[in-house]
């Protein structure tokens, strides 16, 4: 604790040679999602939460990772008690709007106005719908499908591209790291439909 107000460059190897496998990280990390969803679910506008489509799951999940469950955004608890997903989207913005929790905001927002479709069209609720008509839709296909390390950021990167690239040399596309490319994003729907997601953008 004596180098903390020294600053995070404070804690450089060799400090620790400590590792986590990847299972035991996915265990700390489902642990606490359970004791977050536990605590949200006690409040009256999310009682009915595992009723909601999967997608307005997610984004209420992230805002409590960043937030604390007990958040205080009473628009936003409006809307999720009333299933009013796009009211929900409008309201889950927070701030300091700067660097991930610009990404956070933007994938939030994105995620609610995916279970108003999913809620609107009858689409089953318990599965993750993606859109594959814009960047962020694509990056997560494809950190679903295995292709990694790839920021879901929104942009389209050279990591991205190659990403891309990755995906369609491996499906027999041509090679030309589009996002859009419509073979391209037909292969990723085919794909993520065959492992139960929702997909949109095709």
């Amino acid at each position: 604790m004596e180098l903390a107000p020294l600053g995070h460059l404070s804690f450089q190897p060799p400090l620790t040679r400590l590792h986590v496998d990847d299972d035991e990280i996915d265990r700390h990390v489902f642990e606490k999602l359970d004791e977050m969803e536990g605590v949200l679910t006690t409040r009256p506008e999310f009682d009915d939460f595992a009723s909601w489509p999967a997608n307005a799951q997610l984004a209420t999940l992230s805002m409590c990772w960043a937030l604390g469950p007990k958040f205080p955004f009473p628009k936003f608890q409006g809307h999720v008690a009333s299933r009013n997903w796009v009211g929900a989207a409008d309201e889950c913005h927070f701030t300091p709007d700067v660097g991930t929790i610009i990404i956070r905001n933007k994938l939030d927002r994105a995620h609610l106005l995916l279970a108003d479709k999913v809620e609107v069209q009858g689409l089953p609720t318990e599965q993750i719908a993606l859109d594959l008509s814009d960047v962020f839709g694509v990056q997560g296909a494809l950190l679903t499908l295995g292709f990694k390390p790839l920021a879901q950021d929104g942009a389209d990167g050279p990591r991205t591209r190659g990403k891309v690239t990755e995906f369609q040399s491996a499906n027999g596309l041509a090679q030309n790291g589009a996002f859009n490319d419509p073979d391209t994003v037909s292969g990723l729907a085919s794909q993520l439909s065959g492992l139960g997601f929702t997909v949109f953008g095709v």
